[in-house]
């Protein structure tokens, strides 16, 4: 026997028919097996490099909602004694198509000052005896608006023919500021400040058609000391009241006098005919 012949192969290295068949086989499947795994891979490829995008976030249309924020602060310069409210502020993403609002509508906010009475007692040196008080008051509404001498708090933006939506925020944060010194001779011994506002979010079509979509009441107060250190804050408060979707109870002013006339008019302070001072426990009965 040949010495290959125990390995199943003859001389010249070919095989038998079982073993020429068996490697026929192998081939085939190996064949078919690079075939599949050629065919399959792409498809992996394309899960791993190609993943599916994920949907753009779109803006939203969200209506306002106030907030109060900060803390009321005192300053006293060389003239006047001066008191800063906390603020009121909010922030809206208003979609036109929403609201029904055409392109050229503008959108702002509306502010109407319902009343505000400021008072300032003064003493005489250098017993401190009191001498007489200054008020500025009034109960009539009035536009509290922008210099434009308009209906808006701000300046409104206008819905153009591109983005349907606009973001628009509100802030406000109400300042009173008295004279150290009366005109009518004596020192301040104490002030107190409040105010009543309503603000209203407010498209107006070109043809000044107005729709409110937004209502928001709220009242600011203080009382406030002149001690050696500089002012001092016995009550202070700013409270949000009413508010929702759409006007309200209570109607803004859309046309009349800003508040300007008001609060910067010389000669609007007053000398209160009967002695009514401010309470030294710092209570305001404004």
């Amino acid at each position: 026997m040949h010495p290959y012949s125990e390995q199943g192969k003859d001389p010249q290295g070919e095989g038998g028919p079982d073993q020429q068949l068996q490697l026929l086989l192998e081939e085939e499947q190996a064949k078919r097996q690079a075939e599949e795994e050629e065919q399959g891979q792409p498809q992996v490829q394309v899960q791993v490099q190609v993943p599916v995008p994920a949907a753009a976030a779109l803006p939203g249309h969200t209506l306002p909602e106030f907030t109060v924020t900060g803390e009321f602060q005192t300053n006293v310069t060389l003239e006047n004694a001066v008191v800063t409210t906390s603020a009121i502020q909010a922030h809206a993403n208003i979609d036109r198509r929403v609201v029904g609002a055409e392109i050229g509508t503008d959108l702002g906010w509306v502010q109407t000052m319902f009343s505000a009475r400021m008072q300032a007692d003064y003493h005489h040196p250098p017993l401190q005896v009191y001498g007489h008080s200054l008020v500025r008051r009034t109960t009539e509404p009035v536009i509290d608006g922008n210099d434009n001498d308009d209906i808006w708090y701000g300046d409104p933006r206008r819905f153009d023919g591109g983005d349907p939506f606009i973001g628009i925020d509100f802030y406000d944060s109400p300042q009173f500021s008295v004279p150290l010194a009366s005109p009518l001779g004596g020192r301040l011994t104490r002030f107190s400040g409040s105010w009543e506002f309503g603000c209203w979010l407010v498209t107006r079509s070109q043809n000044l058609r107005s729709k409110f979509l937004y209502h928001q009441i709220w009242t600011a107060s203080f009382h406030a000391e002149r001690v050696p250190q500089g002012l001092e804050l016995s009550n202070y408060d700013l409270t949000l009241g009413d508010a929702g979707p759409g006007p309200g109870t209570v109607h803004p002013l859309m046309d009349g006098p800003p508040s300007t006339t008001f609060l910067d008019a010389p000669g609007t302070w007053i000398v209160l005919d009967a002695p009514q001072r401010l309470p030294p426990d710092g209570v305001d009965f404004t």
